[in-house]
């Protein structure tokens, strides 16, 4: 009789290499499908692309640690969000830095924001986009400014000449403006 695929034979022996069974399918499907929308997801919320892979490689651990709590039919990109949240906060957590990109509260927002509205995650880039250009020249360049790496408050304030308080100050109503601008955006897109 012939061997069986994968070294075992007909009578019912274990194979010396066993087929992946169909949990492991299952993530992988589920896992491929959606990584992409989970990079996104990461990266509007932390736009440091060395933090988003460290917290990228982080989650997907948890994921396949987790998996066996995944229920089946159960949306498994928010499942994958709210466990990069909970990675996301615990990066902040372990880094604390003075150049932190966005404060805790900013981020939680966003990422509860992305997490529940998935299909708008790419439109939100767009938006974004749309609302830096509508802001003051002067506007824009702080919060470029801020945004690039290695750059702090303090650096920034002391390149400028203003108080860390005034600088501070300054990208909190900036970030309140794009937040409200992408949120307008987004409800009119959302009417459409």
């Amino acid at each position: 009789m012939d061997p069986e695929p994968f070294g075992g034979d007909a009578r019912g022996e274990q194979p010396l290499n066993p087929p992946p069974s169909d949990r492991v399918a299952q993530f992988l499907e589920l896992y491929s499908a959606n990584y992409q929308r989970l990079q996104f997801f990461l990266m509007s919320v932390q736009p440091s692309e060395d933090d988003v892979a460290e917290v990228l490689q982080e989650t997907s651990v948890v994921l396949w640690q987790k998996f066996e709590e995944f229920e089946n039919g159960s949306d498994f990109f928010a499942w994958a969000c709210q466990i990069a949240r909970f990675k996301l906060l615990k990066h902040y957590e372990g880094r604390r830095r003075a150049s932190r990109l966005l404060n805790e509260e900013v981020a939680t927002l966003i990422a509860k924001e992305a997490s529940e509205h998935t299909g708008r995650l790419q439109g939100t880039h767009g938006a974004l986009d749309e609302c830096l250009e509508a802001l003051p020249d002067e506007d824009r360049k702080l919060i470029l400014l801020r945004y690039q790496p290695g750059s702090s408050v303090t650096q920034m304030a002391g390149d400028l000449g203003w108080t860390a308080n005034r600088l501070t100050k300054s990208l909190a109503k900036i970030r309140r403006a794009l937040l409200g601008c992408i949120q307008r955006k987004m409800a009119i897109e959302s009417v459409h």
